[in-house]
């Protein structure tokens, strides 16, 4: 809404400027435009940040899920279902109910999927068979800059069974959203592969 309000406004001011030139009164409109400037981008801004901290918030909550102090370290998955070689590895930024974890390596193998930083960093690890996968969701953030040829935001979801954790991959704030995105759809479509219930999201900011 404001990206269309935003140049609307400074039209208008820009109209009344023009009008009062000649009677003396030009900096008074420049003054009241940049106030108008400040206060809709302020706004603009409030509202950037009150929907994705919302989003993220709602998107790691689950029905029956884990509270925040109850999310373990580690979740070992039975023996055999991690090992080999992972067929897909991937870092996305990753966050659960306990907040943000950084960025993680995702690793796919034959039988399931582990979540960790890396072996320097054995903890947090989260392990599962892709049998103990719920769902994984496909969210797409669609902002104003997509107007402007900037690309949407992708983002995976990922939901397991027992226990009950939801798992967001990716960054809805700043960065590489070309690399991101390239993550998403490759993790999406291989656990798509392994008969993981997939859903698309879309969501506009």
């Amino acid at each position: 809404m404001l990206f269309f309000v935003v140049p609307f406004a400074l039209i208008l001011v820009g109209a009344l400027g023009v009008a009062v030139t000649s009677s003396g009164a030009f900096m008074i409109v420049v003054a009241i435009g940049l106030i108008l400037f400040a206060v809709i981008g302020t706004v603009w801004s409030a509202q950037f940040v009150r929907f994705r901290a919302t989003f993220l918030r709602d998107a790691v909550t689950v029905p029956s899920g884990l509270l925040a102090a109850n999310m373990p370290e580690v979740i070992q998955a039975p023996d055999g279902v991690i090992r080999g070689t992972p067929k897909l590895v991937v870092r996305m930024q990753t966050r659960t109910a306990a907040g943000s974890v950084g960025r993680c390596r995702i690793e796919l193998y034959s039988h399931g999927i582990q979540i960790w930083k890396g072996p320097k960093h054995p903890e947090p690890r989260w392990q599962f068979a892709y049998r103990d996968l719920m769902q994984v969701e496909c969210v797409d953030i669609i902002t104003p800059a997509a107007a402007m040829g900037s690309p949407d935001q992708y983002l995976v979801r990922l939901i397991t069974n027992q226990p009950r954790i939801a798992f967001l991959f990716g960054s809805v704030w700043f960065g590489t959203a070309q690399g991101q995105n390239r993550n998403a759809r490759l993790l999406i479509n291989k656990l798509r592969q392994h008969s993981v219930p997939a859903l698309d999201e879309l969501f506009e900011s």
